[in-house]
């Protein structure tokens, strides 16, 4: 069985009882990374760029200026710059896919600091998953929904760390690059998962 090493079990899964899952939204369904290199105007087709962001060695901030000088040319195009921002090619299969493994499946995402992304990230989920869909929470402490019984599949090293920290799973899903690039296949990271969940349903 293929397992990434991030991915270990370190929590034994309670007989018996529903596993509630959570998806993280940017990253791993929202290509917020793709988005925010045309408002900011780094070239997201350079090689050297490319692997300085898939491999953690630098972040989007550091090509626009700094942290303040990125939020703000963010969240000066308000709301419809959560709304509009790309589907990753994968999003509808991971969405399906998480569903129909438990009744208790939700979008757990962060905002920033900016009220307007809440409600673009919400206008994001109803433009692609129906308007009447409520199945999301929006909070920066995701670690508050961990419990041994459930599952956070996210990109963040920070937050993933933290769920787990707090007694819940994590599959840490890879950036969005390396799969994009064919690093690895989107295959292989839907085939780590499913034997991730079936693992810790034991």
């Amino acid at each position: 069985m293929r397992m990434q090493d991030p991915n270990k079990i370190v929590m034994a899964k309670k007989k018996g009882k529903q596993l509630r899952i959570f998806c993280d939204l940017d990253g791993v369904c929202s290509w917020w990374e793709k988005a925010a290199c045309e408002t900011l105007g780094v070239d997201y087709d350079d090689p050297e760029i490319r692997e300085q962001l898939k491999t953690g060695k630098k972040r989007m901030e550091d090509f626009a200026g700094g942290d303040e000088e990125m939020w703000a040319k963010i969240d000066a195009k308000g709301e419809e710059w959560w709304a509009s921002m790309p589907k990753l090619p994968w999003a509808d299969r991971l969405y399906e896919f998480l569903n129909g493994q438990t009744e208790d499946f939700s979008f757990l995402t962060s905002p920033s600091d900016n009220p307007m992304c809440a409600s673009g990230k919400i206008k994001w989920l109803k433009k692609h998953f129906g308007e009447k869909f409520k199945s999301f929470l929006i909070g920066k402490n995701k670690h508050l929904c961990a419990s041994p019984d459930c599952l956070l599949v996210d990109d963040d090293d920070e937050k993933c760390e933290k769920f787990r920290e707090y007694g819940g799973h994590v599959f840490q899903w890879p950036h969005c690059l390396k799969i994009v690039d064919g690093d690895t296949t989107e295959d292989e990271v839907f085939d780590d998962l499913k034997a991730y969940i079936e693992e810790i349903r034991k």
